[in-house]
């Protein structure tokens, strides 16, 4: 194993690696063996393992320095910097072809950089690749499905992160030559904002297979920093919705937020004023030409159903409305689902007539 000081210049040096791995980690010694293991066992082996001690105080740095490898070089900061400059000292130190991402709680499944390697070797277009990833830990294991092809991944990116932080494979050459780094001024949501500005110079992709576990417990940064975790991606959802309109509110801002949140209690109303909201967003890129428009009214038609669906009320008008817009084409209401909304629609009748027979003292 190799000791690095963060202030080595290893740029300049001829790597005999195709992947630079870069795990920072601050106090992780609960699952960091695990985390390691996973990516010393990968299928694809022409790596070098760039692992940034970020000032722990627990067992962490006595683990890292068990393993007997040459392909691990470690970095160790006196104090705790944090996750993002952490991440900016990994790509100034990176010399493969690519850099992979991994984190200290998480698994990846052997295979991922054989089959990441494989996909941006065949597909020279695509500059950052992610994958899918299933959760491990307290909760209920899940899948998490994420959009696979750039014009989807760029359109949810107005929503919400879409790729797993963790699962990603980024061509070092493009943050080379545009000289990108994580930016500081986004805590707890770097990832979010680099993929943004990512999405506008290069082509991203995932590839539609777990190929990570994403751990769930109580220490994650996303569990400790969560309040801070979600005003940042809420700026990180201004920022781009300034980009494609021209004119921008306050109150604009919070209601998308609203919906993407989706934390309050959605009626007829609600339903309404995100459909007229979607509307306002699709005729503002007809003009901006931001994103595709069939793409574009998919993904927000998609969101529209979500939100239609868990409303607690619903009138014919309002359907009316949706179903002859342009979002109609991409929202498939399963049988089961007509019966639902129909259900709503009586519901709701019915609640209008009793309030009005109360009004009139019967």
């Amino acid at each position: 194993m190799h000791k690095k000081n963060i202030s080595s210049n290893r740029n300049s040096l001829i790597d005999p690696y195709k992947i630079s791995v870069v795990l920072p980690v601050f106090n992780g010694q609960s699952f960091l063996r695990e985390a390691i293991d996973s990516i010393l066992e990968q299928s694809f082996q022409e790596f070098e393992f760039i692992i940034i001690n970020d000032g722990s105080t627990d067992n962490t740095i006595n683990i890292i320095k068990s393993y007997n490898d040459n392909r691990i070089h470690l970095v160790e900061n006196k104090q705790n910097l944090g996750i993002t400059k952490c991440l900016n000292i990994g790509i100034k130190l990176a010399r493969g072809e690519y850099i992979a991402r991994m984190d200290a709680d998480e698994i990846s499944i052997s295979s991922r950089f054989e089959k990441q390697i494989a996909f941006l070797e065949k597909n020279k277009e695509i500059g950052i690749c992610g994958t899918l990833t299933k959760t491990i830990g307290k909760t209920v294991e899940s899948t998490w499905q994420y959009p696979i092809d750039h014009e989807r991944i760029k359109v949810s990116l107005l929503f919400h992160c879409c790729l797993v932080h963790a699962s990603v494979m980024i061509r070092n050459i493009i943050l080379k030559n545009y000289n990108l780094f994580y930016s500081e001024n986004y805590p707890c949501a770097e990832d979010y904002e680099l993929w943004v500005r990512l999405s506008k110079i290069t082509r991203i992709a995932n590839i539609d297979e777990v190929l990570i576990r994403n751990r769930i417990h109580n220490n994650s940064i996303r569990a400790k920093h969560n309040a801070l975790q979600v005003k940042t991606a809420n700026n990180i959802r201004e920022n781009q919705l300034k980009e494609l309109m021209i004119s921008l509110t306050d109150e604009d801002v919070c209601f998308h937020n609203k919906i993407v949140h989706l934390n309050v209690n959605a009626d007829n109303f609600f339903l309404i004023k995100t459909y007229n909201w979607f509307l306002k967003l699709y005729d503002e890129n007809k003009v901006n030409k931001n994103y595709k428009d069939d793409v574009f009214a998919e993904i927000l038609a998609k969101r529209l159903k979500k939100i239609m669906l868990r409303t607690k009320t619903c009138s014919p008008s309002t359907l009316r409305f949706i179903f002859s817009s342009p979002f109609a084409p991409y929202i498939n209401i399963s049988f089961k689902q007509k019966v639902f909304l129909f259900w709503k629609i009586v519901r709701n009748r019915f609640s209008t007539l009793c309030s009005g027979a109360i009004w009139m003292g019967f």
